[in-house]
């Protein structure tokens, strides 16, 4: 079996040049917490990391340097579909792929307007929904789960129609983590994966089941004030080793500017 690195050696250089350490030991946030003060800048108590979602993302101001998003990945043995709903301050969208890994077919479809369309609530795991360009989605809490809603027409006209249960079992760990960059500029992202789940998705005369024994669904949510959009790699891939859930996470990296303030980050959840 390869040995995979626990940060990208890339970096070596530029972490031995500014005395930085390849690994870091962040403070583990327990307890809910702002991630914004009165003046709409970084919290100090928000920063480090949590195994729930525990951080109010309360942003204000300083447009237009919000980005706020909810993406969620359903993966099974067949197909891939994807679901983003954002607001970027200066326009917001959203949008969706769907993948046949049996022959390559892709669809794809997006909504695009103004900024403030819809909400996007400081809760990251509060109900969310769109409406608008064609586009029909929802993705409710309902109890201790997810119903998820979604209906629209991709490029090519085909209609795509999907409808899944996403299951959250007391005590399922997420990943929750607060970067901070500047106390002007830092970002918050929550994921979410390994997720049970049961459902279908549906292109044209095509269609793709979902069963409960097959895990995979990945939700990611970010909350960020950056001076630009923030570009990110990889993320956590649900595997089941006899009863265990694990989602591993390839090594990713987060920029505030080109060539700057780039730091290894490789996510590791077990449950």
């Amino acid at each position: 079996m390869a040995h995979l690195p626990d940060h990208l050696p890339i970096l070596d250089r530029r972490l031995a040049r500014d005395g930085c350490p390849s690994v870091y030991v962040e403070r583990e946030i327990t307890t809910p917490v702002d991630l914004c003060d009165a003046r709409g800048r970084l919290n100090p108590d928000a920063v480090g990391f949590s195994r729930q979602p525990l951080v109010r993302a309360n942003l204000s101001g300083h447009w237009p340097r919000k980005k706020k998003w909810n993406f969620w990945n359903w993966i099974g043995p067949d197909f891939v579909f994807s679901v983003t709903l954002a607001d970027i301050d200066l326009a917001s969208f959203c949008s969706f792929t769907l993948t046949d890994f049996t022959d390559g077919a892709h669809w794809s479809g997006a909504s695009y307007g103004r900024s403030g369309r819809f909400a996007l609530p400081e809760e990251v795991e509060a109900s969310v929904a769109f409406q608008d360009g064609g586009l029909d989605y929802a993705n409710r809490t309902d109890g201790a789960d997810l119903a998820v809603h979604f209906r629209g027409r991709a490029r090519d006209r085909t209609e795509v129609a999907a409808e899944f249960a996403v299951r959250r079992p007391p005590g399922h760990e997420s990943l929750n983590v607060v970067v901070p960059w500047t106390s002007s500029r830092f970002q918050c992202n929550s994921k979410h994966a390994a997720l049970p789940c049961e459902g279908e998705v549906r292109a044209g005369d095509r269609r793709y089941r979902r069963r409960p024994a097959t895990r995979g669904p990945f939700a990611g949510r970010g909350r960020h004030r950056r001076v630009i959009a923030p570009r990110t790699r990889g993320g956590p891939h649900p595997r089941r080793s006899g009863d265990t859930e694990c989602a591993l996470g390839e090594p990713s990296t987060h920029s505030g500017r080109p060539g700057q303030d780039v730091r290894p980050w490789r996510p590791v959840a077990l449950r």
